[in-house]
């Protein structure tokens, strides 16, 4: 009944190779965690670029519509003309400044008309006096 003996170098290297196991493993998983921890980060990253480029481009939509609408004082400018124009349509304003302009284009036209006669009838005149 004898005990094996060990010594304590043997002790000792046997602790230490453990160690030294044990240290590798915990230095692998620390790498692992570190490279899953910065591919997180720059898929994180992407996204995000991204989102900013759509927002940006949403931003340039919006601010594109808003360049096409009209303001609330040229709104209210032709809400005023509108107004205007039913007042006088309803006092019957309108009609008596188109009857007059049909009026000045007819006096127009016949002015012209006499003009074109007489113009060919001095050409007409003048043909056959040679």
């Amino acid at each position: 009944m004898t005990e094996p003996t060990v010594t304590l170098k043997e002790l000792m290297e046997e602790k230490f190779c453990s160690q030294e196991k044990e240290l590798a493993a915990l230095k692998e998983l620390v790498e692992s965690k570190f490279f899953s921890q910065k591919e997180a980060v720059d898929k994180a990253e992407q996204s995000l670029k991204e989102y900013k480029v759509q927002a940006n481009e949403f931003r340039g939509t919006l601010k594109d519509q808003a360049a096409a609408f009209a303001t609330r004082s040229e709104v209210e400018a032709l809400a005023a003309q509108v107004v205007d124009l039913q007042r006088g349509a309803s006092r019957g304003e309108g009609g008596s400044s188109a009857i007059n302009a049909a009026k000045s284009n007819s006096q127009w036209t016949i002015a012209l008309w006499v003009g074109i006669g007489l113009s060919v009838g001095g050409i007409v005149v003048s043909l056959f006096k040679h």
